[in-house]
């Protein structure tokens, strides 16, 4: 605003001259009487000169605060655009700088207290190239087949191979395989991420010496009986496992020893390699069971509601939106879109067809009516906008460039119950889907034409056409899906380029205080997982952490 200076000057310059050629206050009246006319003039003249100035630098200066608030405003305004949708009240401590940067250069304090949780700062509206050119990856998800991955003609099958290829030697990705240790892992990014979790009531692990490490150390019949006073439906699962594999419902009214002994021990037999998960680093997790509450579920879903947030390069790309369990022709995917968030739903098809299709993973199953599946999603889109930047946050704080965050969402707004994290995975099965655009729906023709010109090769069926159809659709879906993935991280391996800012394995715990403990010895990557504690101590259980206290209420208002 050089003009309101330049204005002001002038103002001032005329000020000093009209008061110069005043009278002074000590000047006897006598001597007034006898000044000149003229200087009476000359003052009227200045003045006037003088008012025309000061009302220029009043009017210029008010347009300069005008100007300024309207650029402060606008720049606000870019700022707020700039963050996830839903994480604005975050924006307050958001640091300046990249997470690896400012760990480094402060310890381990983090950017943000509980109420103010830290947002990684490139996340918004940037493309992987600038998301990871500034990513400190944790080095065991840093392979060199992994920065080799996704050529254009690769297919997830491809980067899930690599994924489930990790070895014992990759430590971090043994701990996050672990749903016992990550239970601990959790609670020390909760106040950072503001995540809650669901508690563990109970677990019990078997160490590779043949002994066991366990909660409470009771018999069965006591262990039971402290699990039945909680009076809530329970669930427990195979903390080694994966894709709801080896999951039993516990009743308390049901709920004894030899229940207890017999469900815990089935669990604890059973191999990753029977839930399709392969690789020595998965094989590794020690076998373990906990019991968990169960999160209740919509009137006619079995399992809950849960949304599966993959991240790449610390930015939320696409949710699953679980309505019907693991293979549902209802699942729902919503794409981000800049700082919107797309549903597209799984290719649709007759329930007549669906029936005739003789594929395990739809056998038996109905199609949720357009009403139903619209009033879905209206239910779901404010989690997923919710639960994007808490799976960013816990993404960047593991280091990982690829993670999948999961969380279970209430079956309806009057739930008591809150978004809590259900579990972590890196190397997920999911079969990404994203639907055609407008101009492949166009390309493609109606619906009708499509399906008649499918080419069953002597299938009678009577549906055979639509079932070839929908087969296609599916597969193109995911076909659509996996380029976009694909792209993302062959972009951000290319930006990272020869000198990837890697940190050490133990970096992302250490800097939440977990940590092998020291009196173990740890010799081998595999051994520090064996012994990794968090705050010195064993997974805790109960609902008195700050992740977990939530329970106590919702389960009363349930």
């Amino acid at each position: 605003c050089s003009s309101y200076l330049a204005a002001s000057i002038v103002a001032k310059d005329l000020s000093r001259a009209i008061h110069s050629r005043a009278p002074s206050a000590c000047t006897s009246p006598r001597a007034q009487s006898r000044a000149p006319p003229a200087m009476t003039t000359q003052r009227l003249t200045l003045w006037r000169l003088f008012e025309t100035s000061f009302l220029i630098s009043f009017a210029v200066r008010r347009g300069c605060a005008a100007s300024q608030s309207e650029q402060q405003r606008q720049q606000k305004q870019q700022q707020q655009q700039q963050l996830s949708l839903g994480a604005r009240a975050a924006a307050r401590a958001q640091p300046a700088m990249p997470l690896a940067r400012a760990l480094s250069d402060k310890g381990s304090e983090l950017p943000a207290g509980p109420r103010d949780p830290w947002r990684p700062p490139w996340t918004a509206g940037a493309h992987a190239s600038e998301r990871a050119r500034n990513f400190e990856v944790n080095e065991d998800f840093s392979t060199p087949e992994l920065r080799q991955c996704c050529p254009a003609n690769s297919s997830f099958l491809d980067l899930h191979t690599q994924l489930v290829s990790t070895t014992v030697e990759q430590m971090s990705v043994v701990v996050v395989e672990d749903k016992i240790l990550m239970s601990s892992v959790v609670q020390q990014l909760a106040s950072t991420c503001d995540v809650k979790q669901m508690p563990v009531l109970w677990w019990r692990q078997k160490l590779p010496t043949g002994k066991y490490r366990e909660s409470h150390g009771g018999t069965w019949k006591a262990d039971a009986k402290m699990l039945g006073k909680h009076s809530a439906e329970l669930i427990l699962k195979p903390s080694h496992m994966a894709s709801a594999r080896g999951v039993v419902k516990l009743s308390p009214g049901q709920l004894n020893g030899t229940t207890l002994a017999t469900a815990a021990t089935n669990a604890l037999r059973m191999s990753p390699e029977q839930g399709g998960t392969k690789g020595r680093a998965a094989a590794s997790v020690l076998p373990g069971v906990l019991v968990q509450p169960m999160y209740p579920a919509a009137p006619g879903s079995r399992p809950p509601h849960e949304l599966k947030v993959l991240v790449v390069w610390g930015r939320a790309q696409v949710v699953n939106a679980m309505y019907g369990g693991l293979h549902s022709v209802n699942n729902l995917f919503f794409w981000r879109s800049g700082e919107s968030w797309v549903p597209t739903s799984s290719p649709r098809i007759k329930n007549e067809a669906l029936k005739e299709s003789q594929t395990f993973e739809y056998e038996g199953q109905i199609q949720a009516d357009a009403a139903k599946r619209e009033a879905l999603i209206r239910h779901l889109t404010p989690y997923v906008v919710e639960v994007a930047p808490k799976a960013e946050c816990v993404a960047v704080r593991l280091r990982a460039p690829w993670l999948r965050v999961d969380f279970f969402v209430p079956p309806d707004s009057s739930s008591a119950w809150p978004v809590v994290l259900n579990e972590v995975e890196h190397a997920g099965g999911i079969h990404w889907e994203k639907g055609p655009s407008a101009e492949e729906m166009a390309d493609a023709g109606p619906e009708e034409e499509s399906i008649a010109k499918q080419d069953v090769k002597g299938d009678t069926r009577p549906y055979a056409k639509d079932i070839a159809w929908w087969v296609s659709q599916r597969d193109a879906a995911r076909q659509r899906a996996w380029k976009e993935l694909a792209r993302e991280l062959r972009e951000g391996w290319a930006a990272q380029g020869e000198r990837t800012p890697t940190a050490p394995r133990l970096t992302a715990f250490q800097e939440v205080g977990c940590a092998p403990d020291p009196k173990s010895k740890p010799g081998t990557p595999l051994e520090e997982y064996q012994a990794m504690v968090c705050d010195g101590s064993l997974p805790k259980v109960g609902a008195k952490s700050s992740s977990t206290k939530w329970w106590l209420s919702a389960k009363k208002g349930h």
